[in-house]
């Protein structure tokens, strides 16, 4: 239960999903209210809101605890606990890399310190990210039915591999590879 340890020491704002079966679901650390939510949630992180995890709890049904603990222990999936659960659902277990405040603050400053080997691994790893280009804001993110590149409030191209969405995925005719320069100060 390495990985369940780590869950129990996340910080206030951190988020993370899972896939078990062929749906999502969220764990949310939410520091405003000091709650801990188990959500059921198919669509992607909602980046574009003003409070993105406040969507996210609109968005679908979720069960609130008052500690990790409690949620690890109470929380219900299907018919089972997410302790009963977490053989199942570990290896799908990816966290956004930074809290919901910590990416609105980025977006903001429009920091970035990764280059495009940095951005190959962290989409390998699961990580979903965001980015503006032109002030537009684009999302890269996945379920069970594949990868997609998002224009929020637009449209969504949707591909088999994260590596096919690099390859192919295309803004203003341009691979992200091609727009790198320009855009990796924005993720």
């Amino acid at each position: 239960m390495e990985q369940h340890k780590i869950l129990l020491k996340l910080n206030e704002g951190e988020i993370f999903f899972f896939q078990y079966k062929t749906e999502r679901y969220w764990f949310i650390n939410n520091a405003n209210t000091r709650g801990h939510f188990l959500l059921h949630y198919n669509g992607v992180y909602p980046e574009c809101e003003p409070e993105p995890w406040k969507k996210l709890l609109q968005s679908g049904d979720y069960q609130e605890f008052e500690t990790w603990e409690e949620l690890l222990q109470n929380g219900i999936v299907g018919e089972k606990t997410i302790l009963a659960l977490w053989d199942e659902i570990k290896g799908s277990l990816t966290k956004l890399k930074m809290s919901a405040e910590q990416l609105q603050k980025n977006v903001a400053t429009k920091r970035c310190d990764m280059n495009y080997e940095e951005l190959e691994e962290r989409l390998a790893w699961g990580e979903e990210l965001s980015f503006e280009h032109r002030d537009i804001r684009y999302w890269m993110s996945h379920n069970a039915e594949g990868h997609y590149l998002t224009c929020c409030g637009g449209e969504t191209q949707q591909f088999k591999t994260w590596q096919e969405m690099l390859q192919n995925g295309k803004i203003d005719g341009m691979t992200i590879l091609e727009l790198w320069d320009e855009i990796k100060g924005s993720i």
